[in-house]
Order: structure tokens, then C-alpha cells, then sequence
């Protein structure tokens, strides 16, 4: 009888970790605590592009030149996930505006990825975040 022994139990939740944040679960915990929903999910979505860091710090291929950076950062259901924080967040000022900061330095990261592999490809096109420095 008795469930899963301690470690399998752990690497259980491990694996259901890895599998991302649910909108669907995250609603019903904000039914009872928004707040905590807000910040379960962004801190869900930068534990995510944390682990995705290192495999960005790293690249370079064998010969020196610049690997493509090209790793997907967003999580595929971050959009709704963001949209879901932004939302759930609003009545609360100080949250809503931490969250769309969250938001802001997500895009400037993903954009500064883009520039860098478009200057590993030789194209040295405008820098889509430098027009954010002085927002």
C-alpha cells in the first residue's frame, strides 16, 4: 500500500514544474488571492526564462564567432499568462506597475536577443531597445 515514496514524490512535482503555469489553475487561485496569483505567475515566468539564461550566456561555436541566440525565451502560453497578471493586478497600483515593468524588461530582453543575432548575422540594423532608453 502507501503512495509514492518521498523522492519519487518530489520529482513528480519537479516534472510539473517544468510543464509551465496553468491560466486555468491560476484563476482559481485568484478567486480566493489575487495577489498571490499575480505573483505565483510572473515569478512562474521568470523562473522559466532563468533557466533558459544559461543556454544564451554560453553561445559561441567552437571557432569563436557568436552562436545564434536565437532561444525561444517566451514560454508559448506567456502572452496570456502576462495578460492574466496585468489584469488580475489592476486594482492593486504598486502590483499592476511591478508587473508591467516585468512585462517591459521581458520585451527588452527578448528584443536585445533578436538584435544580438541579427548582428551575429552581419546585420547591423537599428537596436530595437535603444528607443525604450529614453521612455
Amino acid at each position: 500500500g502507501g503512495g509514492p515514496a518521498p523522492a519519487a514524490a518530489a520529482a513528480s512535482d519537479e516534472s510539473e514544474l517544468r510543464h509551465g503555469l496553468k491560466v486555468e489553475v491560476l484563476r482559481h487561485l485568484a478567486e480566493s488571492s489575487p495577489v498571490r496569483a499575480v505573483l505565483a505567475c510572473v515569478f512562474g515566468m521568470l523562473q522559466a526564462r532563468q533557466k533558459k539564461l544559461p543556454a544564451l550566456e554560453g553561445a559561441a561555436e567552437p571557432d569563436g564567432s557568436a552562436a545564434s541566440t536565437s532561444v525561444d525565451m517566451a514560454d508559448p502560453n506567456e502572452h496570456e499568462l502576462m495578460a492574466f497578471a496585468l489584469e488580475t493586478a489592476e486594482p492593486y497600483g504598486v502590483l499592476h506597475r511591478w508587473v508591467a515593468q516585468q512585462q517591459r524588461a521581458a520585451a527588452a530582453i527578448g528584443a536585445q536577443a533578436a538584435a544580438d543575432d541579427a548582428s551575429a548575422e552581419g546585420a547591423d540594423e537599428a537596436v530595437p531597445w535603444r528607443e525604450w532608453e529614453s521612455v
